[in-house]
C-alpha cells in the first residue's frame, strides 16, 4: 500500500482533523481513486472508496496522472440526469445526462445517492456547484452552490425518521435506517441573456466523518475525501430558437386583395 495512504489511514483511525494538511490529491499520487473530470482550473477533486456512499450506482478509479490530463473515464457516472421545460413547466423533456439545455429553460435535477447500511457517522452530505459566471472556478458562496443537503443515518428515503435496521450508529445512539437509496432535486432558471456555451457542474458525495477528519469540517468543490465519489458534468447551454414573425403581405398584394373585396361587393349590389 502507498506510504501516503497508510499515514493518511492512521490519523484518521485517532480522528485528527488536521489530516486534510497531510493527505490531499497530490500527496495520494500513485494510488488509484476516484477523480472529477473538470478543466484543472475548477481544482482536483477525488475520493478514494465507495464502501458507504456514492452517487448513482457505479463508482470507478483512475491514476492521478491521468488526472493532471483529464483523460478520466466518465462512462460510470450516473448520478445526475435532468430534464427541461421551455413553456414554463407545462411540458419536460424526459430526464437525461446529456440533454439540450436553452437559453430560457427551467432545469430540473436529479441527483442519486447510494448509501450503506452500517457506519457510524450521522449523515451522508450531497453537494453540487454550477459555474454560472464560466469563470472556470466554483464559488463556495452564492448561487454557484446549488444545492448543499445531508441525508441522516436513521432518516429513510421519505424524510422520515425510522430506525429500522440492526446496525447501531454509536454517532446518533440510535439504529440506522435500511433505505439505501434516496434521490435529491434541484430546479434553476437558465438566464433569456446568458451566453451560449458550455458550463461545468461538480457533483460530490461523502460522509460527516470524512468531511470533520479530511476537509477541516467543510465540504469544498475540490481536495481529497477518504470516502464517497466526485462526478463532473459539462452541460451545453444552447441559444433560443426565435420564433419565426408572421409574414406581412406586400403592399401591392393588399392591393389586389382589396380591390377583389370592393369587385366582390359590386357584383353583390347589382345582384340586389
Amino acid at each position: 500500500m502507498n506510504i501516503n495512504k497508510i499515514i493518511a489511514l492512521v490519523f484518521v483511525l485517532v480522528g485528527f482533523s488536521h489530516i486534510s494538511q497531510a493527505a490531499s490529491c497530490n500527496s495520494m499520487s500513485g494510488y488509484s481513486l476516484d477523480y472529477g473530470d473538470a478543466p484543472s482550473s475548477y481544482g482536483t477533486a477525488c475520493h478514494d472508496t465507495d464502501r458507504w456512499q456514492k452517487l448513482g450506482t457505479d463508482w470507478d478509479t483512475e491514476s492521478a496522472s491521468s488526472a493532471a490530463i483529464l483523460e478520466h473515464d466518465n462512462g460510470t457516472d450516473d448520478g445526475v440526469v435532468w430534464k427541461t421545460s421551455s413553456d414554463n413547466g407545462v411540458t419536460w423533456t424526459a430526464f437525461s445526462s446529456d440533454g439540450e439545455i436553452k437559453q430560457g429553460d427551467i432545469v430540473k435535477f436529479k441527483f442519486t445517492m447510494t448509501r450503506s447500511v452500517d457506519g457510524n457517522h450521522a449523515y451522508d452530505a450531497l453537494k453540487v456547484w454550477f459555474d454560472w459566471n464560466d469563470d472556470g472556478t466554483f464559488n463556495e458562496r452564492g448561487k454557484e452552490v446549488i444545492k448543499d443537503t445531508k441525508w441522516y443515518k436513521n432518516v429513510d428515503a421519505k424524510g422520515n425518521e425510522n430506525s429500522d435496521s440492526n446496525e447501531y450508529n454509536k454517532a446518533l445512539e440510535v439504529n440506522n435506517n435500511t433505505d439505501t437509496v434516496d434521490t435529491f432535486t434541484k430546479k434553476i432558471t437558465i438566464p433569456d441573456d446568458m451566453i451560449a456555451g458550455d458550463y461545468w457542474l461538480r457533483a460530490r458525495v461523502v460522509c460527516s466523518e470524512s468531511i470533520e477528519n479530511w476537509g477541516n469540517g467543510k465540504l469544498l468543490s475540490s481536495g481529497y475525501l477518504y470516502q464517497g465519489e466526485v462526478e463532473d458534468y459539462q452541460l451545453n447551454i444552447v441559444a433560443k430558437k426565435l420564433e419565426k414573425p408572421t409574414e406581412v403581405p406586400e403592399p401591392s398584394t393588399l392591393m389586389i386583395f382589396a380591390l377583389g373585396l370592393i369587385g366582390l361587393g359590386l357584383k353583390r349590389r347589382k345582384a340586389s
